[in-house]
């Protein structure tokens, strides 16, 4: 019995579709996450660092911005991926500082920060 051209086509291109799928989640952090910025002001600095460290990584929006009500996606590479509980601050354009800590970046992927000028606190999703 022979298979059709056709056949062995369409079989080859759903292989390769399925390989994509399956592929995906090694090239994603697992704690990539979205912030969304609720602060009231534009975040210039996003620093996310281990919960169990006393130092800062480097910002993760070194050439962006994120506007009061807007959202970025943070992808992680290099970093533990069993690496749980996050602290993460943020800095404005005069370099002042908010800081949110032990977030479980493995169990939450939408990260919505909010300040009112007196405290800060983060819905988690």
């Amino acid at each position: 019995m022979t298979v059709s051209f056709a056949k062995r086509l369409l079989m080859l291109s759903l292989l390769a579709v399925a390989a994509l799928f399956l592929a995906a989640p090694l090239y994603a952090g697992a704690q990539d996450f979205v912030v969304v910025n609720r602060t009231g002001v534009t975040i210039y600095g996003l620093y996310v660092s281990p919960s169990d460290t006393e130092s800062w990584e480097e910002n993760l929006i070194e050439d962006t911005s994120i506007p009061d009500g807007g959202s970025l996606e943070i992808n992680f590479s290099g970093y533990d991926s069993s690496e749980a509980h996050w602290d993460v601050m943020v800095t404005d354009e005069n370099d002042d500082s908010l800081t949110w800590e032990d977030i479980n970046l493995l169990k939450y992927g939408r990260v919505v920060l909010h300040f009112d000028g007196e405290r800060a606190w983060a819905d988690l999703e």
